[in-house]
């Protein structure tokens, strides 16, 4: 992962709202693989099943998304709780 991925994948998300089941499988792999050391395969049968389950993949999604955006000190402005710039 690097800074200007998870930027790309932060504007899809947020501002854009079309994120791709790929970039969610990714991000979701790094995270559980590399950050909390679980693996592969028990990964992937994780991120297909909540892939299938919107509401559940959301908030998993964004909670590692979170931590991303933290670690690469990536910042929102946003206005009337609307995401405006990603930088």
């Amino acid at each position: 992962m690097d800074r200007e991925y998870i930027k790309e994948v932060s504007i899809k998300y947020y501002i854009k709202g079309n994120l791709s089941s790929k970039d969610v499988s990714k991000i979701l792999k790094d995270y559980c693989c590399n950050i909390h050391n679980k693996d592969e395969e028990s990964t992937e049968t994780f991120i297909q099943i909540i892939l299938a389950n919107f509401p559940v993949m959301s908030d998993i999604f964004t909670y590692a998304l979170n931590y991303y955006e933290n670690k690469f000190n990536i910042i929102k402005i946003t206005k009337d709780n609307k995401i405006l710039i990603i930088q």
